[in-house]
């Protein structure tokens, strides 16, 4: 089992358009085959524009962001993974 936290942010430039969001996941790969048992989301954001969340595609854990079409913005994240268990 392993732990996956995310931290971002976006950034328009433009006060009106920006926000931050924490994701923390619990996953599990048995087989080749992952599983998301939890996730934890907190977000702020200035218009409820841009979202982050975590998914599972086959075997990867996907963190994915949306936002407002045909801005052009900056995105950060920090992520890191720690074991969980033995």
């Amino acid at each position: 089992m392993r732990l996956l936290s995310a931290d971002g942010q976006v950034d328009r430039r433009v006060p009106a358009e920006m926000g931050c969001w924490e994701l923390k996941g619990t996953y599990k790969n048995v087989a080749g085959t992952t599983t998301l048992i939890g996730l934890l989301r907190a977000s702020g954001d200035s218009d409820n524009t841009y979202t982050a969340t975590m998914d599972v595609s086959g075997a990867d854990v996907r963190i994915r962001v949306t936002g407002a079409t045909n801005n052009n913005v900056t995105w950060h994240v920090t992520a890191r993974v720690w074991p969980v268990g033995s």
